[in-house]
Parts: C-alpha cells; structure tokens; sequence
C-alpha cells in the first residue's frame, strides 16, 4: 500500500491540533508518517552557518575529538552566548557578570546532560549540529499494551 504523506497543514486541516495521545488509527497513521518524513529530511546544520538557540540541547557532531584528528562523535550538547551558562563561584574558569553577580563559562559548546548539572566544555571541534529527532507517538492502545 502506498502512502502520501500529509503536509503538517494538511494534518491540521483534517484532524486539528494532534494530542499526545489519539486513538484514531488512521489518524496515528498519519502522524507517524508525517514526523518519520520530517526526520527524514533532516540535515546536519554547518555551525559556520547558523548556530543553535543558546542553551537549546541538539546532537552536536565533533571532528578533532580528544586531539585526535581522525577522531568523530556525535554528542548531545548545547551553545551557549555570553553570560548564558552559570558555572558556580569558579573564579579561575569562569567569567564575572557584575549585574547579575554570577560567574559565567565562556561561550562555546558544552556536553548537555539531563540530569546533571555540570556541563562539561565540548573537547574538539564541533562542526556540526541538528536538532534533536521528535519522541516518538504513543498511541492508547501502544500504552495499554505497554502496561502505560
């Protein structure tokens, strides 16, 4: 069976705004096709182009790792500006904001994770970057299978 994707205006045409949770087959159909074609079309951003928005996690692509020159990785990480990023009372690493009353890291690329809250400066150079893929849907019926 062959599948024409709705554009997202179409799909907002058709069903609305999607809730996190649907029960309509068809429509769930739908929506999954439409997120897998935008993740499809998804392409590594040059950081000479276009930078992320400051503090925006994204998966970062870093050439150079650890100074090894054949090195690669792909990393979730986030920008930061300028007096962006706190770093605690570190004198020796960060830089003093008097209005604010803080110390800040330098602008650049930091690892970004989760649940921590040191965000450690990206060792290589990052050349690349996009955004993080959708989470995927769930529907009633995935959940309740699940034991959700």
């Amino acid at each position: 069976m062959d599948t024409q994707v709705l554009s997202p205006e179409a799909f907002v045409k058709k069903y609305g705004k999607p809730d996190v949770l649907c029960n309509d087959e068809l429509m769930t159909a739908d929506l999954t096709a439409l997120l897998a074609a935008e993740r499809d079309t998804r392409e590594w951003i040059e950081t000479k182009t276009a930078l992320p928005k400051s503090g925006l996690p994204v998966i970062a692509f870093v050439s150079s790792a650890f100074g090894n020159t054949e090195a690669t990785r792909r990393i979730r990480a986030s920008y930061a500006d300028k007096f962006t990023l706190e770093s605690g009372d570190d004198e020796d690493f960060g830089e003093y904001d008097e209005k604010t009353d803080a110390y800040y890291c330098p602008p650049g690329w930091y690892e970004t994770n989760e649940f921590e809250d040191t965000h450690w400066a990206v060792d290589g150079e990052v050349t690349h970057w996009m955004f993080l893929p959708a989470p995927p849907i769930i529907t009633i019926a995935t959940a309740i299978r699940n034991g959700g």
